[in-house]
């Protein structure tokens, strides 16, 4: 039996257009978002994508950096170390040229990529990837939902990691998408000020932007957002949703984790508010919900 596998060419050309989306990847990562199409065993592909990597980076479209995860090689626990992929300037041009290939033949693209300078926080970086792989995963298999995902130039009145939208393409567009401000958090509260963390000085921050006229200033197609405090283990989020309820008990701030989303699914009820964490969990899939529990039926006015 024939096993259809890639191109090198093929594979090579998907790993750069794959990097331009999601800007950081790991092998891993790599082949979560890159269809095996046929490839029986995840050794042969794992292979294939090794050497694609390698041969890419060869030509010098896309370069590494490397991280060491403490514990997690479970042979010998030592740190792990992984290569950490992004484009170079020569890979964001080449992608552009490509685009303009595609423009040329007729064929609708995406506008040309930014060139994405090495990070100080590849781990910071590859935790962003990890949550927009897993959210862009679970939408695409409900229907008439779409993610719109904004990474890059998201420094106004605010810093957040990224910015994302849920449209429920079933409703009217005035009304339709749901926006995210995203903070990936790494490490405990810290850099304390006045009694007060990082943390909890940052969501007071989104406090004073949502309510004052910054938010629909600098982005005029949002009205209104939540932000997603997205913590290591479920410890820490609650800790943060102590901290935070004293001061900023408001159901627009969303505290999740990893193991939380790990374990039971992004789209599951793994959201708390510091409003009322201690009653309930929160949701994308609730939120949708809502929005047709509200919309008129036909024939209502």
């Amino acid at each position: 039996m024939i096993v259809r596998t890639y191109s090198v060419s093929e594979l090579r050309r998907e790993i750069i257009e794959k990097l331009d989306t999601y800007i950081y990847l790991t092998l891993g990562q790599c082949l979560r978002v890159i269809d095996k199409r046929g490839v029986g065993k995840r050794e042969t592909w794992e292979r294939a994508m090794r050497r694609a990597l390698r041969l890419t980076e060869q030509a010098g479209s896309i370069t590494h950096g490397q991280v060491y995860e403490e514990g997690k090689n479970r042979r010998s626990g030592f740190a792990t170390r992984r290569f950490v992929y992004y484009l170079t300037e020569q890979g964001a041009q080449q992608l552009a040229h490509l685009r303009t290939e595609a423009t040329d033949a007729g064929i609708r693209v995406a506008t040309a990529p930014h060139y994405q300078r090495r990070p100080v926080s590849l781990l910071h970086e590859i935790g962003i990837t990890d949550f927009h792989i897993t959210l862009a995963q679970a939408i695409r298999d409900v229907q008439h939902l779409r993610l719109h995902w904004i990474q890059r130039d998201t420094r106004r009145g605010t810093n957040p990691d990224a910015i994302f939208g849920i449209e429920n393409t079933a409703m009217p567009r005035d009304r339709s998408t749901h926006w995210f401000f995203l903070e990936i958090e790494l490490s405990r509260a810290g850099n304390w000020r006045n009694g007060e963390s990082q943390k909890l000085r940052k969501a007071k921050r989104y406090d004073e932007y949502r309510r004052s006229h910054e938010l629909t200033r600098d982005w005029t197609f949002i009205g209104d957002m939540r932000v997603i405090f997205h913590e290591e283990t479920t410890e820490r989020m609650v800790n943060v949703l102590k901290r935070f309820a004293p001061n900023l008990p408001y159901r627009f701030l969303w505290v999740t984790s990893k193991e939380l989303i790990t374990g039971k699914g992004v789209m599951s009820s793994v959201f708390y508010s510091p409003a009322d964490y201690s009653d309930m969990s929160h949701s994308f899939a609730q939120l949708i919900s809502k929005d047709l529990e509200r919309q008129p039926q036909a024939g209502e006015c």
